[in-house]
């Protein structure tokens, strides 16, 4: 068996996964056109999960797939390659949904909590149900 793990390298030319092909090559060549190569085969896939992970949520699953793949290119020399890059880069989105979520919560809590008591404006329930009529 320790032979078996010896012989798996995390070489590109062994490597059934092209990310990891594209990111090998680009960290060789620095030419941008690797990156565009790892942008178009994950953009698509990226973004129809995170839509289908955040339906409920107040993030744009467009918005969300840009900032992971801007995320994922900034951080490019820390990943190691032991996991597929597209599981590297679900990880990556998943976090930024998280934290868009949370900004959204911030700011919506930022609001309410500017609201003065003048601008609150207060019901009055007898008045209210005073003017109702009840019409079976």
């Amino acid at each position: 068996m320790d032979n078996d793990a010896a012989s798996k390298s995390t070489d590109a030319s062994n490597s059934g996964d092209p990310d990891l092909q594209s990111i090998l090559r680009y960290r060789e060549t620095g030419q941008q056109r690797y990156l565009a190569d790892i942008y178009q085969r994950n953009r698509a896939p990226l973004q129809k999960r995170m839509a289908h992970n955040f339906h409920n949520a107040p993030v744009d699953p467009e918005e969300l797939t840009h900032i992971a793949l801007t995320k994922a290119f900034k951080r490019l020399d820390t990943f190691k390659g032991e996991s597929k890059f597209s599981t590297w880069l679900y990880r990556i989105a998943t976090n930024a949904g998280y934290d868009l979520i949370r900004e959204h919560q911030r700011t919506r809590d930022q609001e309410i909590a500017r609201l003065d008591d003048e601008d609150i404006v207060t019901l009055d329930a007898n008045q209210y149900l005073a003017d109702y009529t009840y019409d079976p």
